[in-house]
């Protein structure tokens, strides 16, 4: 789905759907950057910020569709170079437009908090990261610890229940809850719903 097809359907709900840039970096960084940037073979400022900058501050391609978050992914642990780069990346995007930082984590190997400390590192407040996938966790300690830390938790996956059972989800977001984070549980979807709507 393109930025535009996402533009038509807000045009027809009051529903506000905030689309996100970013580099999906989990086997590295994307060839086009890997060679040239801070530390790479042809020294440079990096080429994934302005990329990133021009689909918050311009819009996404060619839509005028702008995106309202920047996020970048890791599944290793602890972070590889490609995610210390990525993290670099998305807090001086972050630093410039304000957006938040959303982060695609393992949730089963708990790299949540190691991500939000990195993040910190390059300067983003803990409250400006949303831990995406972070629901797919059945660790309720791991989940009580990643929110202690101020970030938002990604409870975005409904309805995917190969990572996890809905009632999993369910209980875990419950005693969240009840442990007082509430405004740290906002309603996110990370799914391709409306994939067949005309």
């Amino acid at each position: 789905m393109t930025s535009a097809w996402y533009a038509r359907v807000a045009a027809r709900t009051p529903v506000n759907i905030v689309l996100a840039t970013g580099i999906y970096s989990v086997d590295g960084i994307p060839l086009f950057a890997r060679f040239r940037g801070p530390g790479a073979p042809i020294e440079s400022e990096d080429p994934l910020i302005e990329l990133l900058l021009s689909d918050i501050t311009t819009g996404i391609a060619d839509s005028g569709v702008r995106a309202g978050l920047v996020k970048f992914a890791c599944e290793r642990t602890p972070p590889d170079a490609a995610a210390h780069r990525m993290a670099a990346v998305v807090a001086e995007v972050h630093r410039q437009t304000g957006v938040p930082v959303v982060v695609h984590c393992d949730p089963f190997e708990g790299n949540g908090i190691a991500l939000v400390r990195l993040l910190e590192k390059e300067g983003v407040a803990a409250g400006s990261v949303v831990m995406a996938h972070a629901g797919d966790s059945a660790d309720l300690e791991g989940l009580r610890a990643l929110a202690d830390t101020g970030c938002v938790l990604g409870y975005d996956r409904y309805g995917i229940t190969p990572f996890a059972p809905d009632e999993q989800r369910t209980a875990t977001l419950a005693a969240l809850v009840r442990a007082g984070h509430t405004a740290q549980l906002p309603p996110l979807g990370d799914r391709r719903a409306l994939q067949n709507t005309r």
